[in-house]
């Protein structure tokens, strides 16, 4: 999908430099530029990560082509927006940048980037968590784990359970993942202090193999198909000369890493006990649902 960028709003925290803006559709997204601080395969891995968090069903921000003419990145710069790398203010450029949808209007509806952990209760997919724990191994991230919170209309943003049409929840959403895959390394390590969220309150639930479903017996299924649906969508300004047979490598050794997931699990939570107190088995030992 590709939407035209209208509205420069502000700078984002973060390394990546990116810009709330609103676009063409009335939506707002968080904009991060070919030309980002980081590197342009940031952009591949937030466009492929977000497909897949889709296709797993884990509620997760809806990616989008930002459609960013000359004439807008001229004024957007006017008013501020331009990318830092040390000294050097970097030149925008024209063109298909990143988006990545915002849940709600931010004029209207706060989000939040930080809960407590007595809030965690009230969350209505804190087990999304438990997906995203599998995913990020799966993926190899080398970030935290990121996430926003808002009040929003579950029936829009789970697909896993049915709704009331009415019905109003505090959910929390799954965003920044240009560091799969290692970041602009492009590996898949098994690094199993990586990937986490911070605090057990993400993980409390877990007490076995059983509380990582639905999500851990979709990656070992994960299809060949959505992996190549989201990688033909892929803009071929955003790849430098040769990266694309790189990538398509990496994405080989993806999918065949999906079955050694338990086992990546099963390091990660002997790495890190006090982030899973309830998980008390100690046997390596998954069966698919």
């Amino acid at each position: 999908m590709i939407v035209d960028a209208v509205e420069p709003i502000r700078k984002m925290r973060g390394g990546a430099q990116a810009w709330l803006v609103r676009a063409g559709d009335g939506c707002y997204y968080v904009l991060k530029l070919l030309q980002n601080a980081q590197h342009s395969r940031i952009l591949i891995n937030e466009w492929l990560c977000s497909h897949f968090l889709l296709h797993l069903q884990l509620c997760a921000a809806q990616p989008v082509l930002l459609n960013c003419t000359r004439e807008w990145m001229e004024s957007a710069a006017d008013l501020g927006l331009h990318v830092q790398r040390g000294t050097e203010q970097v030149p925008l450029q024209p063109g298909l940048h990143f988006g990545s949808r915002v849940p709600v209007d931010p004029n209207r509806e706060s989000i939040y980037d930080f809960l407590p952990d007595a809030a965690m209760d009230g969350l209505e997919n804190r087990s999304h968590y438990h997906g995203m724990l599998a995913f990020d191994q799966w993926v190899s991230n080398a970030d935290t784990r990121q996430s926003v919170y808002f009040r929003g209309r579950p029936r829009e943003f789970l697909r896993d359970a049915v709704y009331a049409p009415t019905a109003v929840s505090f959910l929390a959403m799954m965003i920044d993942h240009g560091y799969a895959f290692q970041g602009p390394d492009w590996r898949l390590d098994d690094l199993p202090r990586q990937g986490l969220y911070p605090r057990p309150s993400a993980y409390v639930a877990i007490r076995s193999w059983d509380d990582l479903e639905p999500w851990l017996s979709r990656i070992q299924g994960f299809s060949e198909s959505a992996i190549d649906e989201a990688l033909k969508q892929i803009p071929s300004t955003w790849y430098a000369a040769g990266e694309e047979r790189e990538l398509e490598r990496l994405l080989e050794q993806l999918l065949r890493r999906r079955q050694r997931v338990p086992d990546l699990l099963h390091a990660c939570r002997l790495a890190r006990p006090e982030l899973f107190p309830n998980w008390r088995s100690t046997v390596a030992v998954w069966t698919s649902a």
